[in-house]
């Protein structure tokens, strides 16, 4: 994979502290979801940290967000690979925090550029995480494009967040979920599109294992 140009190990931005991930169990429709957000946004940001428990091995998708088994959906493949609509790209490594970013078709993992040429023109926000088996942290859904420095940097070799403050877009779908255990589903935003749990999610499976507590890969 083709690491961005021009980064280096000095610091860009403040520290940014992620708080909390969600361990979305291995299950089928155990995940969030707010129907209000319909189906469809197009011209779309995806930002998002992840960190397998369980891969996926029976032939399934591990779902990162979207209606499960539609063409807006984003998920991950059997062989670890981050799929959308027939398009394949980027390996992120296992047992460790994984940054990953989708915007105008170009797929970047860990700052690095997994895909450039996917054909992509919408995804679904109604839904986040079902039959993941992964942690997730920092999950930003954006109707407009952005570039993935705005959401991480290098730092002595490895990718770290910082704060995302490039502003929403223009479709009024945009929604940040934090996953803090006093309210798993709100959203940070400022747009009020909180998610509802379902099929027996719980901050139970919140947990303090972040990017910034134990360091991305």
């Amino acid at each position: 994979m083709q690491q961005i140009k021009g980064i280096n190990a000095t610091r860009l931005a403040e520290p940014y502290e992620i708080e909390y991930s969600y361990h979305f169990p291995k299950d089928y429709g155990k995940c969030f979801k707010n129907a209000s957000l319909g189906y469809s946004v197009f011209t779309v940001s995806l930002s998002c940290w992840i960190k397998f428990t369980e891969a996926e091995s029976s032939g399934g998708a591990q779902y990162i967000t979207g209606t499960p088994g539609t063409r807006g959906s984003l998920e991950l493949d059997q062989w670890g690979r981050i799929a959308q609509n027939g398009n394949y790209g980027g390996l992120p490594d296992y047992n460790c925090w994984n940054h990953i970013h989708l915007s105008n078709g170009r797929l970047h993992v860990n700052g690095n550029i997994g895909a450039d040429d996917w054909d992509i023109d919408e995804l679904d926000p109604a839904y986040c995480g079902s039959n993941v088996g992964f942690k997730m942290a920092d999950f930003i859904f954006l109707s407009k494009s952005t570039v993935c420095t705005e959401f991480g940097e290098y730092r002595d070799g490895k990718w770290w967040p910082i704060e995302y403050k490039g502003g929403l877009g223009s479709q009024g779908k945009d929604h940040h979920l934090k996953f803090h255990p006093d309210d798993i589903g709100k959203d940070y935003s400022g747009n009020g599109h909180d998610f509802t749990p379902l099929d027996g999610i719980s901050n139970s499976l919140c947990s303090t294992d972040t990017p910034t507590t134990s360091g991305p890969c």
